[in-house]
Protein backbone atom coordinates (compact mmCIF):
# COMPACT_ATOMS: atom_id res chain seq x y z
CA UNK A 1 0.00 0.00 0.00
CA UNK A 2 2.97 2.26 0.75
CA UNK A 3 4.10 2.39 -3.03
CA UNK A 4 0.02 3.17 -4.25
CA UNK A 5 0.28 5.98 -1.62
CA UNK A 6 2.81 8.12 -3.40
CA UNK A 7 2.80 7.06 -6.75
CA UNK A 8 -1.06 8.28 -5.92
CA UNK A 9 0.28 11.22 -4.63
CA UNK A 10 1.80 11.86 -7.84
CA UNK A 11 -0.80 12.15 -9.75
CA UNK A 12 -0.59 8.43 -10.92
CA UNK A 13 -3.63 6.18 -11.41
CA UNK A 14 -2.90 2.75 -8.91
CA UNK A 15 -5.24 -0.04 -8.98
CA UNK A 16 -5.05 -3.30 -6.38
CA UNK A 17 -6.15 -6.26 -8.03
CA UNK A 18 -6.24 -8.88 -5.02
CA UNK A 19 -8.89 -11.50 -7.14
CA UNK A 20 -8.70 -13.10 -10.64
CA UNK A 21 -11.23 -14.57 -12.79
CA UNK A 22 -9.47 -17.48 -15.02
CA UNK A 23 -11.07 -18.96 -17.54
CA UNK A 24 -9.96 -22.13 -20.26
CA UNK A 25 -8.25 -20.75 -23.32
CA UNK A 26 -8.47 -22.92 -26.71
CA UNK A 27 -4.57 -22.85 -27.10
CA UNK A 28 -3.63 -22.03 -23.79
CA UNK A 29 -5.47 -23.59 -21.28
CA UNK A 30 -6.55 -21.89 -18.25
CA UNK A 31 -5.81 -18.66 -18.15
CA UNK A 32 -6.52 -15.39 -16.11
CA UNK A 33 -8.54 -12.92 -17.45
CA UNK A 34 -6.94 -10.50 -18.58
CA UNK A 35 -9.41 -7.35 -19.15
CA UNK A 36 -8.27 -6.02 -15.83
CA UNK A 37 -5.13 -5.26 -16.96
CA UNK A 38 -4.96 -3.51 -20.03
CA UNK A 39 -6.18 0.05 -18.64
CA UNK A 40 -2.42 0.09 -16.87
CA UNK A 41 0.64 1.16 -18.21
CA UNK A 42 2.77 -0.76 -15.68
CA UNK A 43 1.74 -4.16 -14.07
CA UNK A 44 3.23 -5.67 -10.89
CA UNK A 45 3.25 -8.62 -10.06
CA UNK A 46 3.98 -9.48 -5.86
CA UNK A 47 5.88 -12.81 -4.27
CA UNK A 48 3.39 -15.62 -5.12
CA UNK A 49 0.03 -16.45 -5.58
CA UNK A 50 -2.84 -19.35 -4.95
CA UNK A 51 -2.90 -19.78 -8.72
CA UNK A 52 -1.48 -22.01 -11.53
CA UNK A 53 1.98 -21.36 -12.66
CA UNK A 54 1.41 -21.41 -16.37
CA UNK A 55 -1.58 -19.06 -15.80
CA UNK A 56 0.80 -16.55 -14.11
CA UNK A 57 3.19 -16.95 -17.11
CA UNK A 58 0.41 -16.39 -19.77
CA UNK A 59 -0.95 -13.73 -18.18
CA UNK A 60 2.54 -11.58 -18.30
CA UNK A 61 3.57 -12.57 -21.44
CA UNK A 62 -0.08 -11.26 -22.48
CA UNK A 63 1.17 -7.93 -20.83
CA UNK A 64 4.19 -7.53 -22.28
CA UNK A 65 2.67 -8.32 -25.64
CA UNK A 66 1.09 -5.53 -25.53
CA UNK A 67 4.09 -3.30 -24.53
CA UNK A 68 3.18 -2.79 -20.91
CA UNK A 69 6.34 -2.51 -18.14
CA UNK A 70 5.97 -6.45 -16.05
CA UNK A 71 7.29 -5.82 -12.73
CA UNK A 72 7.91 -8.77 -9.96
CA UNK A 73 8.62 -7.28 -6.76
CA UNK A 74 9.40 -9.70 -4.08
CA UNK A 75 11.03 -9.38 -0.46
CA UNK A 76 10.85 -13.24 0.37
CA UNK A 77 13.66 -15.97 -0.40
CA UNK A 78 11.25 -19.33 -0.48
CA UNK A 79 14.22 -20.97 -2.09
CA UNK A 80 15.96 -20.98 1.06
CA UNK A 81 13.31 -21.40 3.64
CA UNK A 82 14.17 -24.05 6.53
CA UNK A 83 12.29 -27.05 5.47
CA UNK A 84 12.27 -26.90 10.03
CA UNK A 85 10.01 -23.78 9.44
CA UNK A 86 5.98 -24.01 9.80
CA UNK A 87 5.32 -22.48 6.48
CA UNK A 88 7.80 -24.56 4.58
CA UNK A 89 4.86 -27.43 3.17
CA UNK A 90 2.64 -24.59 2.44
CA UNK A 91 5.48 -22.19 0.56
CA UNK A 92 7.80 -24.87 -1.32
CA UNK A 93 4.75 -25.14 -3.71
CA UNK A 94 5.11 -21.68 -4.69
CA UNK A 95 9.13 -21.40 -5.51
CA UNK A 96 8.22 -22.62 -9.08
CA UNK A 97 5.74 -19.69 -8.81
CA UNK A 98 8.82 -17.29 -8.17
CA UNK A 99 11.15 -18.67 -10.86
CA UNK A 100 8.63 -18.12 -13.44
CA UNK A 101 7.22 -14.85 -12.59
CA UNK A 102 10.86 -13.09 -11.95
CA UNK A 103 11.84 -14.81 -15.36
CA UNK A 104 9.29 -13.67 -17.06
CA UNK A 105 9.50 -9.90 -15.55
CA UNK A 106 10.50 -6.65 -17.69
CA UNK A 107 12.70 -6.03 -14.36
CA UNK A 108 12.71 -7.45 -10.62
CA UNK A 109 12.63 -5.57 -7.98
CA UNK A 110 13.58 -6.89 -4.36
CA UNK A 111 14.78 -5.04 -1.17
CA UNK A 112 18.66 -6.28 -0.53
CA UNK A 113 21.81 -7.37 -2.03
CA UNK A 114 21.48 -10.88 -1.18
CA UNK A 115 18.01 -11.27 -2.51
CA UNK A 116 19.13 -9.41 -5.63
CA UNK A 117 21.30 -11.92 -6.24
CA UNK A 118 19.33 -14.63 -6.63
CA UNK A 119 16.97 -13.28 -8.78
CA UNK A 120 20.10 -12.20 -10.99
CA UNK A 121 19.85 -16.13 -11.76
CA UNK A 122 16.56 -15.95 -13.48
CA UNK A 123 16.59 -12.09 -15.05
CA UNK A 124 19.64 -9.57 -15.71
CA UNK A 125 17.18 -6.48 -14.88
CA UNK A 126 17.19 -6.86 -10.62
CA UNK A 127 16.61 -3.47 -9.20
CA UNK A 128 16.75 -2.69 -5.41
CA UNK A 129 14.17 -0.47 -3.63
CA UNK A 130 15.70 -0.57 0.35
CA UNK A 131 12.71 -1.24 2.95
CA UNK A 132 11.12 2.26 4.42
CA UNK A 133 8.74 3.47 6.76
CA UNK A 134 5.88 5.66 6.25
CA UNK A 135 6.31 8.46 8.77
CA UNK A 136 2.83 9.41 8.44
CA UNK A 137 1.36 5.94 10.23
CA UNK A 138 4.91 5.31 12.18
CA UNK A 139 4.78 8.00 14.18
CA UNK A 140 5.94 8.88 17.79
CA UNK A 141 3.82 7.98 20.59
CA UNK A 142 1.48 10.13 22.31
CA UNK A 143 1.93 8.61 25.16
CA UNK A 144 3.91 11.16 28.51
CA UNK A 145 5.49 8.21 29.80
CA UNK A 146 9.05 8.14 29.69
CA UNK A 147 9.91 4.10 29.94
CA UNK A 148 11.59 2.72 26.87
CA UNK A 149 9.64 0.67 24.99
CA UNK A 150 11.47 -2.27 22.72
CA UNK A 151 8.95 -4.16 19.99
CA UNK A 152 9.76 -6.72 18.10
CA UNK A 153 6.82 -8.30 15.00
CA UNK A 154 7.04 -11.12 13.27
CA UNK A 155 4.61 -14.52 12.81
CA UNK A 156 5.40 -17.88 14.21
CA UNK A 157 7.53 -18.67 11.22
CA UNK A 158 10.30 -16.34 12.61
CA UNK A 159 10.59 -18.22 15.61
CA UNK A 160 14.46 -18.88 15.27
CA UNK A 161 15.18 -15.49 14.60
CA UNK A 162 13.63 -14.28 17.64
CA UNK A 163 15.89 -16.89 19.41
CA UNK A 164 18.96 -15.00 17.58
CA UNK A 165 18.03 -11.53 19.76
CA UNK A 166 16.62 -12.75 23.27
CA UNK A 167 19.68 -13.45 25.17
CA UNK A 168 20.49 -9.73 23.66
CA UNK A 169 17.26 -8.74 25.37
CA UNK A 170 18.15 -9.93 28.59
CA UNK A 171 21.20 -8.78 29.34
CA UNK A 172 19.93 -4.96 27.89
CA UNK A 173 17.40 -5.36 31.14
CA UNK A 174 19.89 -6.13 33.32
CA UNK A 175 21.33 -2.97 32.26
CA UNK A 176 18.52 -0.96 31.21
CA UNK A 177 14.49 -0.54 32.89
CA UNK A 178 12.13 -0.95 29.56
CA UNK A 179 9.85 -3.16 28.58
CA UNK A 180 9.92 -5.77 25.56
CA UNK A 181 6.61 -5.86 23.59
CA UNK A 182 6.57 -8.83 21.23
CA UNK A 183 3.34 -9.11 18.67
CA UNK A 184 2.03 -10.77 15.87
CA UNK A 185 3.44 -14.59 17.27
CA UNK A 186 -0.35 -15.06 17.88
CA UNK A 187 -3.14 -14.11 17.99
CA UNK A 188 -3.81 -14.57 21.98
CA UNK A 189 -1.82 -13.61 24.55
CA UNK A 190 1.69 -15.46 24.45
CA UNK A 191 1.16 -17.62 27.87
CA UNK A 192 -2.53 -18.40 26.02
CA UNK A 193 -0.66 -19.63 22.85
CA UNK A 194 2.50 -21.53 24.78
CA UNK A 195 -0.25 -23.35 27.16
CA UNK A 196 -2.10 -24.60 23.66
CA UNK A 197 0.91 -25.81 21.93
CA UNK A 198 1.53 -27.80 24.71
CA UNK A 199 -1.63 -28.98 24.93
CA UNK A 200 -1.61 -29.89 21.09
CA UNK A 201 1.66 -31.66 21.31
CA UNK A 202 0.68 -33.65 24.18
CA UNK A 203 -2.45 -35.15 22.56
CA UNK A 204 -0.07 -35.58 19.25
CA UNK A 205 2.54 -37.81 20.92
CA UNK A 206 -0.52 -40.08 21.91
CA UNK A 207 -1.54 -41.03 19.28
CA UNK A 208 2.06 -40.79 18.03
CA UNK A 209 4.53 -42.10 20.31
CA UNK A 210 7.47 -42.06 18.33
CA UNK A 211 6.96 -38.68 16.48
CA UNK A 212 10.09 -36.24 16.52
CA UNK A 213 9.17 -32.61 17.77
CA UNK A 214 9.14 -30.02 14.94
CA UNK A 215 12.03 -27.67 15.23
CA UNK A 216 9.43 -25.27 15.59
CA UNK A 217 7.93 -26.29 18.06
CA UNK A 218 10.90 -27.01 20.40
CA UNK A 219 11.96 -23.33 19.48
CA UNK A 220 8.92 -22.43 20.96
CA UNK A 221 9.50 -24.08 24.07
CA UNK A 222 12.59 -23.10 24.54
CA UNK A 223 12.03 -19.13 23.93
CA UNK A 224 9.21 -19.95 26.42
CA UNK A 225 11.80 -20.77 29.02
CA UNK A 226 13.64 -17.94 28.27
CA UNK A 227 11.10 -15.83 28.77
CA UNK A 228 9.77 -16.87 31.81
CA UNK A 229 13.67 -16.78 33.62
Amino acid sequence: ALPKKYLESRGHEVRLQQEFTSYIHPEYGRVIDPTVFEWADVVVFNRHYDLGTHSLRNIMRYCRSLGKVVVYETDDLLQALDPQNPMYEDMKKHVDQVQTMATEASVCTTTGVELRDQLLTYNDNVQILPNCMDKDVWRMRDSKSKRLRIGWAGGSSHMADMMIIIKVIKRLKQEYDFDFVIFGLSDVYWQESVARLKAKHEEQTKNFPLMVPAAWYTATMTLAKELDR
